[in-house]
């Protein structure tokens, strides 16, 4: 009953909200057509009062937007308080503590799977926060500059979402557990990650023996950087309670989470657009789901790249320590490497700041290697790791083709093989981006689509990769972004309890599962490269008329 009064309420205010957004604009401009300056006719106002009644109508011009600031205002408290609410809800089935000490917590443990009312609620539940956010949003932009009780509104909102989601289970993913695993055996055990799993060297350990640890004989498959920054909240938690540590990475990513919106605020001219940016990503349900409740390590990638983009902005040495840091998390930032390099160029930096970024670079990467280098050994227990994980199926084209081929008993080499030519495709497809920047394009958009196509073509893409893809399309939004970013918010989400549906309810092989999987996340990403592609081919064809007039 209470989600469906959650919902109901959505409905009638995001309906008002469509009123604020289109019927009362039209409303506006009717009004100021009719309130037109007067005009010298007999019988009109006379030349004496003229002025005043000028005035007047000036002032009924004024409170237009002055009431639908106010309107706009309001609509983004209720809609802000009733996304908490709806989050509460969430926390009330999958709790943290509600389930403290289950091990294998996650959305396919609900009772009866997708014939459960917990599941197909939390379905409407994610689209109902999708929906909310993107007309939250959609009234930000309608407001000529966002007030003090706006700012307010925008922080205890997004705020009071993040708590909620500290205490929510990680059900969408249990990777966290993997984590602490790793820094437990770094930083209790004192270990190298790289060289030895937990399996052989503390197999009667108590959290490896506990349930909550999977992947003990997994070598470490990410960066060194987030390794040793993540030592942190271990130093507050300590290893003795897993959920303990848990809520410790939980926190810090809201904390990189907020310097991520921060570095978005400062990215843009002015303090409106400002705030639009921050919201953008740190309100976004399915970044706060993700990286708070199931606590990815995305984050912290992202909130380097972002550091490294403003850098880059400002034509600052830092730009590529920095750059360096986000692949030193995990490695997908890597591919945005040329790209940097050709801005560096166009912005005309001089050779020595060119030497100072790459050689400061060079000292993240020693500091960041060298404790767990053991004689070059950190690079192939690194490249063991890598494979191992990428071997799983998942929803990116060069999953889906790896699974296609092994189903059609295609050779081991020819599946082989299919690696090589996913990097060449992503080899390809990344020049013609820099080929589009060389040729004036926003280096913003081409970095997020180099990243996307990474995601897509070379890994095996789940939710979580689109954290750092909101935080890119944040920096400089159009409208096609807009609208990639709300269908990949909306699947994204959907995606878990509609993934039990496919697993556990539709009688669906493993590779019918994981397509579905890919019209959810890789589709929405080819339908934003078609389109963009589209308008480029117009805008191109336009260019050879004009040319041939």
């Amino acid at each position: 009953m209470g989600t469906w009064v959650l919902l109901i309420g959505a409905v009638l205010l995001m309906g008002y909200a469509v009123y604020e957004l289109v019927a009362r604009p039209a409303s506006a401009r009717q009004h100021t057509r009719h309130t037109a300056a007067p005009t010298a006719r007999s019988g009109a106002v006379s030349v004496a009062r003229a002025p005043i009644a000028l005035s007047a109508r000036l002032d009924d011009l004024r409170a237009i937007p002055m009431a639908a600031t106010a309107n706009a205002t309001t609509l983004i408290v209720a809609m802000s308080v009733l996304g908490v609410v709806g989050w509460l809800v969430l926390c009330g089935w999958y709790s943290l503590f509600g389930h403290y000490t289950r091990p294998d917590f996650a959305f396919d443990k609900i009772p009866d799977h997708y014939n459960s009312s917990i599941l197909q609620n939390t379905t409407w539940i994610f689209l109902a926060l999708t929906l909310m956010y993107g007309a939250i949003f959609a009234l930000l932009r309608t407001v000529p500059q966002v007030s003090r009780a706006l700012k307010a509104t925008i922080i205890l909102g997004v705020v009071g979402a993040a708590v909620v989601n500290v205490f929510i289970y990680p059900v969408g993913a249990l990777d966290a557990y993997y984590y602490i695993i790793e820094l437990k055996l770094a930083y209790l055990y004192h270990l190298n990650p790289y060289i030895t799993t937990m399996a052989q060297t503390h197999p009667i350990d108590a959290l490896a023996t506990s349930g909550f640890a999977f992947g003990l004989d997994l070598l470490f498959p990410y960066g060194p950087a987030w390794l040793l920054l993540s030592w942190a909240p271990t130093v507050f938690t300590g290893f003795a309670d897993v959920q303990h540590v848990l809520i410790g990475l939980k926190l810090y990513n809201m904390l990189q989470l907020a310097i991520t919106a921060y570095l978005l605020y400062r990215y843009q001219d002015d303090d409106r657009r400002g705030w639009l940016a921050a919201y953008l990503f740190l309100a976004n349900p399915l970044v706060l789901f993700e990286g708070v409740g199931n606590a990815h390590n995305d984050v912290m990638m992202a909130m380097f790249l972002v550091a490294a983009l403003l850098a880059l902005k400002k034509q600052s040495w830092l730009a590529g320590p920095l750059l360096m840091l986000s692949v030193l998390v995990k490695f997908f930032s890597a591919g945005l490497v040329p790209l940097f390099l050709l801005v560096m160029l166009k912005q005309r930096w001089s050779v020595r700041k060119i030497a100072m970024s790459a050689l400061s670079s060079m000292v993240v990467l020693f500091i960041c290697c060298a404790p767990y280098w053991a004689g070059g050994r950190l690079i192939g227990g690194f490249e063991a790791a890598t494979t191992a994980s990428q071997g799983a199926s998942s929803a990116s084209i060069f999953s889906l083709l790896r699974e296609y081929m092994s189903l059609n008993n295609a050779f081991p080499t020819t599946i082989s093989a299919l690696h090589s030519a996913m990097y060449g495709v992503f080899a390809v497809l990344a020049i013609a981006i820099l080929f589009g920047v060389g040729r004036g394009r926003d280096p913003e958009p081409a970095a997020n689509d180099t990243f996307l196509l990474f995601s897509v073509l070379l890994s095996l893409l789940y939710p979580w990769y689109l954290i750092t893809a909101f935080a890119l399309l944040a920096l400089r939004r159009g409208r096609i972004a807009l609208g990639y970013l709300y269908a990949a918010t909306t699947f994204g989400l959907v995606y878990h309890p509609l993934s039990v549906w496919a697993w556990f309810n539709s009688g669906w092989i493993p590779f019918h599962i994981h397509l579905l999987q890919g019209l959810f996340l890789a589709a929405p990403i080819l339908g934003l490269f078609l389109v963009e592609l589209g308008l480029y081919a117009a805008a191109r064809s336009r260019w050879l008329r004009r040319i041939a007039m």
